[in-house]
């Protein structure tokens, strides 16, 4: 490449910077290496040397790395074989071909709904009237919750996983972080108590 035409070094990135400019940032990070530390991150940034770490689980091990502002891990995420074998051996019939079939006209037709609700002004917010909505429907759909639900799932969702682009301080996004953490950790355990007094297919 042209050393006129180079991307000047980014600065070390906020979560916010790296979704702006991805490819910025990664180049930036493979001309530092393989294999990079960022701020807490290791990133491994050659494939054949991640597929062999994800493969090799005595190793490397995925529990608890990310914690999301629980105390409990995200399975089967944050959790090694055996443990893992367990949980995708029940996941797997829930996420197969099959079933992904005999959800698609639904979510099919309400995709169609979220398009039809903003089609007629000419524009939308795409984040606000597609992208957030659509997979949470599927998600509750997936596992059989209420769709008046998805509301807290999507504000669940952003406080847990995203807490640094909410609004205020950082102490502020951290406090709100457990909050939602622990909110779902109650809110889901209601949930597993109604689904073994009433089994579903979900």
């Amino acid at each position: 490449m042209d050393q006129s035409t180079a991307p000047a070094p980014m600065p070390p990135g906020t979560i916010r910077e790296r979704a702006e400019h991805p490819r910025r940032y990664f180049q930036e990070m493979r001309q530092r290496g393989l294999v990079v530390e960022d701020q807490g991150t290791t990133w491994v940034l050659d494939s054949a040397r991640a597929d062999d770490i994800l493969r090799d689980t005595d190793g490397f091990s995925n529990c608890m790395t990310v914690s999301y502002g629980r105390s409990r891990p995200i399975v089967p995420q944050q959790v090694d074989p055996p443990v893992h074998t367990r949980f995708r051996r029940l996941l797997n019939p829930l996420m197969s071909v099959r079933r992904m079939e005999a959800l698609e006209p639904e979510l099919t037709s309400r995709a169609a709904e979220l398009i039809e609700g903003f089609a007629g002004s000419g524009r939308c917010d795409m984040k606000a009237d597609f992208a957030e909505p659509f997979p949470a429907m599927s998600f509750m759909k997936l596992l059989g919750l209420p769709s008046s639900d998805i509301p807290f799932f999507i504000d669940f969702k952003n406080a847990v996983m995203r807490p640094r682009a909410q609004p205020g301080t950082p102490e502020e996004q951290a406090a709100r972080q457990l909050e939602f953490a622990a909110e779902g950790t109650r809110y889901f355990a209601e949930v597993l108590k109604q689904k073994r007094a009433r089994p579903g297919d979900d």
